[in-house]
């Protein structure tokens, strides 16, 4: 999905047909510029507390010390260690390093993902629709809407709520006859 398609969402839903009409003819508008970073934040915020974005990687460990530095990303969370054989690995998350007894180790971690563009295509689980919720939201709390945010609030969460919602059989206890 386009971001660009996701801001015209979010226009749409706040009523704001004229920058929706800017995205497509000027682009460099300071409006729009306004809500791609407001994409951004709220991308991020999705990527930190509802659906994090995982990486792994296997890195050689100098000293029992793996710097953050060495990370392809730089990690928000570590999620898991494990050793050369799958076995999971005690660590310890200092603020420049991670300290792990091993030689080489597989590191399971969440990042912040990068900045986009208006023209940028991208590859998340979630729809248009659920980004643009968080937008219109985010917009009518910097202008001042307060209460049109809080419904773009609710929408927003609820969204993510049944998106994220795991997929479980409900299995009913055995009967029986009296």
């Amino acid at each position: 999905m386009k971001v660009k398609n996701i801001l015209s969402l979010a226009c749409s839903f706040i009523g704001e047909e004229e920058i929706a009409d800017l995205i497509e003819t000027m682009p460099d508008d300071e409006r729009i510029a306004k809500l791609l970073k407001i994409f951004n934040l709220v991308r991020n915020e999705v990527a930190s507390e509802f659906l994090p974005v995982l990486e792994s990687e296997e890195l050689d460990i100098k000293d029992f010390k793996l710097p953050f530095s060495a990370f392809k990303f730089k990690p928000l969370k570590i999620n898991m260690v494990k050793d050369r054989f799958g076995r999971k690995l005690k660590f310890r998350a200092f603020p420049d390093y991670l300290m792990v007894q091993a030689n080489r180790a597989k590191v399971t971690y969440s990042y912040q993902p990068a900045e986009v563009n208006l023209e940028d295509e991208i590859y998340d689980n979630l729809p248009e629709r659920v980004y643009a919720y968080g937008v219109a939201r985010e917009y009518l709390m910097r202008e001042g809407m307060f209460e049109d945010a809080e419904i773009f609030e609710v929408r927003f969460k609820n969204s993510l709520q049944v998106l994220l919602r795991k997929n479980s059989s409900t299995i009913l206890a055995r009967r029986r006859w009296v």
